[in-house]
Parts: structure tokens; C-alpha cells; sequence
């Protein structure tokens, strides 16, 4: 639905249909002096194997992507897929992340998903989470590729595999476990 390269973009106050192809934002690229905010927003189902938000390229200490307050129905695939990409997660609701099992694609299904971007420079993901709830999905967050995770205050009911997975299976070719992680609850 939206795709952006190099933002200065604040979405927030919106609604915003579930999808049944592609993936609702993609973007590349924060760089300053930009920055993207979603804020306060719904975010409905996505049900066709692609991810809510997708973006990667945000590296503190320059403008990270800033996720704080919005509610995520649901996929069947990630919530938030953060390659590359320094980010503060702070008050969402995550809800009912789960593989289909009619998907064939050798993956998990993750709220939060991390790792090292594709192709270009290897930035490190590190995420800052505080204040979500996570309810009803496959895994919470994965960590995989040196990512690191730094959670504080957050409450995971109904996780059917796990709250944290530190390494990816599938999918594209997985480069290596998470950094590790910081969690206090």
C-alpha cells in the first residue's frame, strides 16, 4: 500500500485494511535528517504470506523507525520485518501472528522479526521494545542474524512456540543466531 525510499513521513490516526497481497508499508533507507513514525494506528489482517511493515535501513545514532501505539490484527507471516533497522517499539498491541498452515514457504511467523539486510551494508539490527502486548502468535520476536533485543515491560500471553526465537529457519538463507537480548519484565 505504501512504499518509501528515504522518508520524513509521519502516519498516524489511521486505519488501515487488512491486505491479501504484497505488504502493507515497505520501505528503505532512514536516513537523517528524516524519520518515520507510525503512531496511534490499526493495522488490519495480512493474509497473504507478506509482512505488515517491512523496512530495513535505520542505523542509530542517526533517526530510527519509531512504532509506538498502534494495534496489528494479524498476519501469516511477520508483524514487523526490521533487516538492517534500529527501531524503538513502544505501546502496541500485537495480535494473532501465525504461520497458515496452507503456506508452504519454509519460514515462522514472528510479530517482530530481525536480521541483517539482504544485500548492501551489513547494519546490525537493534530493537527496543517497551510496553507491548504480544498475544496469540507463533513466536514473539525473532532474533537471528546479530540482531539484539533490548525489552522492558512487556506482556506475551498464548505464544504457541516461543516468546523469543533466536535463529530463523527457512526462508531466505538465515546468516547466523541473534546477538542476544536484554529483558526485563
Amino acid at each position: 500500500m505504501i512504499e518509501m525510499d528515504e522518508p520524513s513521513v509521519i502516519i498516524e490516526h489511521s486505519t488501515i485494511p487488512g491486505i491479501s497481497g504484497g505488504e502493507v508499508i515497505h520501505g528503505k533507507d532512514l536516513v537523517a535528517p528524516g524519520w518515520l513514525i507510525l503512531r496511534q494506528n490499526s493495522f488490519g489482517k495480512a493474509s497473504n504470506g507478506g509482512d505488515v511493515i517491512d523496512f530495513t535501513g535505520a542505523e542509530a545514532p542517526g533517526p530510527v523507525l519509531q512504532i509506538i501505539d498502534n494495534v496489528f490484527m494479524g498476519g501469516d507471516d511477520d508483524g514487523l520485518d526490521l533487516d538492517g533497522t534500529d527501531a524503538f517499539v513502544s505501546g502496541n498491541i500485537f495480535m494473532n501472528f501465525r504461520k497458515d498452515p496452507s503456506n508452504t514457504r519454509s519460514t515462522t511467523s514472528n510479530a517482530i522479526a530481525t536480521g541483517l539486510p539482504q544485500t548492501g551494508a551489513p547494519n546490525r539490527t537493534s530493537v527496543t521494545a517497551v510496553r507491548n502486548l504480544f498475544l496469540n502468535c507463533d513466536h514473539a520476536v525473532l532474533l537471528k542474524e546479530e540482531a539484539f533485543l533490548t525489552a522492558e515491560n512487556n506482556t506475551f500471553v498464548g505464544m504457541e512456540k516461543a516468546v523469543i526465537q533466536f535463529n530463523g529457519t527457512g526462508g531466505t538463507a538465515v546468516r547466523g543466531p541473534g546477538k542476544g537480548a536484554i529483558l526485563e519484565w
